[in-house]
């Protein structure tokens, strides 16, 4: 992180809510709808919750309505206690334009899945 507040990018954002621990390995024991082994790896577990960390502004893409549903489903199946996602703020382009935080349907998502949103200011 920069003076600023700012991190360089996704890799030093996950970094730093790793709290310098390794990353942890997929979860274990994680199963799809259909009861085939599903895989996700969070950027990192503290007493049982699962912390995902997005650097700048998010949107709700395929990609990450996949991972909200991992994340349910591991809460679900007693994998995971709970699920926090972290928005950390991120200076992009030339023109120095700050983005941060998700977007009004990626909030909505969500809070819909009881998934704390926690967004860090610079």
């Amino acid at each position: 992180m920069n003076e600023l507040g700012f991190f360089k990018n996704w890799e030093a954002v996950e970094e730093y809510i790793r709290k310098g621990a390794p990353r942890p390995k997929k979860l274990d024991g994680l199963k799809d709808p259909d009861g085939e082994p599903w895989i996700r790896f969070p950027d990192a577990i503290e007493d049982g919750v699962l912390l995902e960390a997005k650097n700048g502004r998010q949107s709700l893409s395929a990609h990450i309505k996949k991972q909200i549903e991992k994340d349910v489903a591991a809460r679900e199946q007693g994998i995971i206690t709970d699920a926090e996602w972290h928005f950390f703020p991120s200076v992009a382009g030339d023109k120095g334009k700050v983005s941060i935080g998700p977007s009004a349907p990626l909030l909505a998502a969500l809070k819909e899945n009881n998934i704390k949103v926690i967004i860090h200011a610079p």
